[in-house]
């Protein structure tokens, strides 16, 4: 007997192909996707910065639940252990600009660089 069948389960729980609607939900975390909705909405820039393990890929793929389809593209880019460089050739791939040349990406040369945020772009 697998495991579901034995307790009685129609999904298998705990796994991230978890329907952002079926998620459990905290009214913080509400409050705090409302907030980056309203970043995304008013195109400024914000960072979202936790310890492993409290939440932020939720969060995104709550934000990312909230945001209308057609008029957002959203784009997860790991930057564990990237380079200023790497993450920024990530970003470029990940919103379509086919070479991230030395000129697009030489703000990451500049020692008061800060990082980008999660790509977010929205659509025309």
């Amino acid at each position: 007997m697998d495991f579901n069948a034995h307790f009685g389960l129609r999904k298998t729980p705990f796994t991230r192909e978890i329907a952002v609607g079926d998620m459990f939900t905290h009214p913080q975390q509400e409050e705090v996707v409302a907030r980056l909705k309203r970043v995304v909405e008013e195109r400024m820039s914000a960072g979202l910065c936790a310890p492993a393990g409290l939440g932020k890929t939720s969060m995104i793929r709550s934000l990312r639940g909230a945001l209308p389809d057609l008029r957002y593209h959203v784009h997860y880019v790991k930057v564990t252990g990237l380079s200023k460089r790497d993450m920024c050739r990530e970003i470029a791939k990940a919103i379509g600009v086919a070479d991230a040349t030395p000129d697009w990406c030489a703000w990451s040369r500049r020692p008061s660089s800060r990082a980008l945020s999660p790509a977010v772009s929205a659509r025309s």
